[in-house]
């Protein structure tokens, strides 16, 4: 979750190591090596790197890749603007047309 709103200055080319440690063992609930997790406030995602396997240092938790999720009433004003071209420009080509 992101506090004060960080969420709107990390860039895609940060990475934040959230653990490091002599030896890492074992898996998470949910997620594996190299999958995306949404964050808990829905603002984005990351691709956590851990273990053998990993993108970076297999002892180290490491979030990267970031990938902001747009707001649902940007995504739905951007949809929006789009049908009212379209329909519009529908109706235009009608009149000029047709007079329909």
């Amino acid at each position: 979750m992101f506090i004060n709103g960080f969420q709107n200055l990390v860039q895609p080319t940060d990475t934040f190591s959230l653990v490091e440690a002599f030896s890492l063992s074992g898996t998470f609930e949910n997620i594996e090596n190299g999958e995306r997790l949404m964050t808990s406030d829905g603002f984005g995602s990351f691709v956590v790197n851990f273990g053998t396997g990993s993108a970076y240092n297999p002892n180290q938790v490491v979030i990267s890749n970031y990938l902001a999720i747009p707001e649902a009433s940007a995504a739905g004003l951007a949809i929006g603007s789009l049908l009212a071209g379209l329909f519009l420009r529908g109706r235009l080509r009608c009149s000029i047309n047709q007079g329909c």
